[in-house]
């Protein structure tokens, strides 16, 4: 495992979204459609947690990659799509089936997972 490609991956993934969620981009409908209070409280602690998931995820997809063989962006990118279709897009569907959520909201939360997860998968392909 090239832990180098992950922590770069993982960077990435996180910028990726932390751009989606821009106030510029996707940030201010995000807020209107999620019907959250954003503050500046705990924001350093939220950024790190976030890191922490984007690594997880990023070593997860590494490991897939590994397992399959895949050593391209093209494999990345397919291997990332179905993860992301398999867990990702699945999972996070109960917020609209059961938490009664928008389906824009989804829509929004899940360009930003599946774009972060492709992105990640190409690095990841490439470099491991």
């Amino acid at each position: 495992m090239n832990y180098l490609a992950v922590l770069v991956a993982g960077i990435v993934g996180l910028v990726v979204a932390m751009i989606w969620y821009a106030p510029f981009l996707f940030g201010k409908a995000w807020i209107k459609l999620a019907k959250v209070k954003m503050d500046k409280k705990g924001r350093p602690a939220r950024y790190f947690m976030a890191l922490i998931k984007t690594l997880v995820m990023a070593w997860f997809i590494a490991l897939f990659l590994e397992w399959l063989g895949i050593a391209s962006v093209a494999g990345g990118l397919v291997i990332g799509f179905w993860l992301w279709l398999g867990f990702v897009g699945t999972t996070t569907f109960s917020g609209v089936i059961w938490g009664k959520k928008p389906f824009k909201l989804w829509l929004l939360d899940n360009g930003a997972n599946l774009l972060s997860i492709l992105i990640m998968a190409a690095i990841l392909g490439v470099w491991i």
